[in-house]
């Protein structure tokens, strides 16, 4: 609050109430033309909304949307603004300054209602006609999507006070809102949500960032104030079916989707044979029309995000083969593969089923956010060329003797690592036959002398069954419960 706060009583040092009166009065002095004898009635949220008990604090909370709409006028002290000089900065460079401002106070009591001014040096200016953009509640600009963009990079002084901030903006029952634990009113706001304007987006879901921890709530955003790039801002929708309604089991959603399901894994080998599998988080998949994305999981940042989904590599689903679906938000998103180098990322986000199918909705808990690519043209053809390769290594004599190996899978026997070794080799050959000459000459044109060696090394990751395969792809009506 830029020292003007105080969440533990309502006070502030005297020589803060001092220059707040006088601010206060040549505010009221320039736009009014009112002269210092008359009575000067100030309010700050430090000073005038209790502390406790919390019937009193609930009740001041409740009102503070009135409280400002009412206000002859309201001004906002910051410091990042308190350190440029109105005189030397135009229109455009003061609105900068505005929005880069901390501050949530511009955003969270509707303050465009009244003449807004903002201190500048000690200079008062009114910004009324750069900040004329009403986010009225019950304007149906007004969305979560909105607020959400607006409140990016802000803060509030006590937790609890930013879902009352956004219920206030999206003209929500706030006598709703404040009957209960404000440990879990957050909850609360996001059952209120679907009377809110254009509900709640289904975009939510693939929101990177901190989620709560409650049964039934784990696909919501714990707060829309965040300074991480990574964090999507959620998008707003005017269709119906594309919002979402909340239920004591999570999320209920219509979004296409997929199910993941893994290849066999061949007899006799180790976990990463020759270390292919990709450490980054990266996953090929295959659809039934042979073309071919990338899976990535998405970065989260530690410590300073507490997202409660799976940071785990992907390799590690594809070891545990578990019941696995991908949703995502675009019905068209799976394409024929794409002519340039140009990939087009899409969000995702893995789901693991978690009981049976009731009343044709699939009840889901989600496990980790995603991109999905679409695969250039040249990386295509060499992926195909691996495939079908992998056949032909499949019944090769080294792989027979690994299959038929009857001593321990360790690469410290003598007599494993000696029919392990011939693999590598095997690879590379089965990658110069004439039926990979196209797969191959692609592979050298795009990625030069390494385009044979990157080329055995796709047939061996594949080999292995590191890949996803895309089954039972789901239309956009699929109803999902996620958690």
């Amino acid at each position: 609050a830029d020292g003007m706060g105080n969440p533990h009583k309502n006070a502030l040092p005297r020589c803060q109430l001092r220059r707040l009166k006088e601010i206060c009065q040549q505010l009221r002095r320039e736009a009014f033309g009112d002269n210092d004898d008359q009575e000067l009635l100030i309010w700050i949220d430090t000073i005038c909304c209790p502390v406790g008990p919390k019937a009193a604090k609930d009740r001041a909370l409740a009102n503070m949307k009135k409280t400002y709409e009412n206000a002859a006028c309201v001004l906002v002290l910051d410091s990042l603004i308190q350190r440029h000089n109105a005189d030397d900065l135009g229109v455009e460079e003061m609105s900068t300054a505005i929005f880069a401002s901390g501050q949530i106070l511009d955003m969270s009591q509707d303050i465009t209602m009244q003449p807004l001014a903002f201190e500048i040096i000690m200079r008062i200016r009114s910004f009324t006609t750069i900040l004329h953009r009403s986010i009225q509640a019950g304007d149906d600009g007004a969305d979560l999507k909105l607020i959400h963009g607006a409140l990016q990079n802000r803060s509030v002084s006590v937790a609890s006070d930013e879902p009352l901030l956004i219920a206030n903006l999206l003209g929500l029952d706030l006598e709703k809102l404040l009957a209960g634990p404000e440990e879990t009113r957050i909850n609360r706001l996001w059952n209120l949500m679907t009377t809110a304007p254009k509900g709640i987006p289904k975009s939510v879901l693939f929101h990177v960032g901190p989620k709560l921890k409650d049964k039934g709530y784990r696909w919501a955003p714990s707060t829309a104030l965040s300074n991480d790039q990574l964090r999507h801002i959620i998008q707003g929708t005017e269709d119906v079916i594309s919002q979402g309604t909340p239920s004591s089991r999570g999320l209920l959603v219509n979004l296409p989707g997929f199910k993941l399901s893994w290849p066999c894994r061949p007899l006799g080998l180790t976990d990463n044979p020759w270390s292919l599998i990709s450490k980054d988080g990266l996953l090929y998949m295959r659809d039934a029309r042979g073309n071919w994305y990338f899976l990535k999981r998405v970065s989260v940042p530690r410590p300073a995000s507490d997202d409660s989904l799976s940071t785990d590599p992907l390799e590690g689903i594809v070891r545990t083969g578990g019941d696995f679906h991908v949703v995502y938000p675009e019905k068209s998103f799976l394409m024929p593969a794409v002519q340039t180098l140009v990939h087009r990322v899409r969000s995702g986000l893995i789901v693991r089923i978690t009981g049976a199918q009731e009343r044709e909705v699939n009840y889901v808990e989600s496990y980790m956010h995603v991109n999905i690519t679409c695969i250039d043209k040249a990386f295509q053809t060499m992926l195909n060329a691996a495939y079908s390769s992998v056949k032909t290594l499949s019944e090769s004599e080294p792989v027979q003797a690994l299959a038929a190996f009857e001593g321990n899978v360790d690469l410290q026997d003598a007599q494993y690592r000696a029919i392990y070794d011939q693999m590598e080799p095997e690879m590379r050959r089965i990658a110069q036959l004439p039926v990979n000459a196209h797969g191959l000459s692609v592979a050298k044109a795009t990625f030069g002398e390494n385009g044979a060696k990157l080329l055995g090394a796709l047939i061996g990751l594949l080999f292995i069954g590191h890949y996803a395969i895309i089954e039972d792809v789901t239309e956009e009506l699929q109803q999902w419960c996620i958690d």
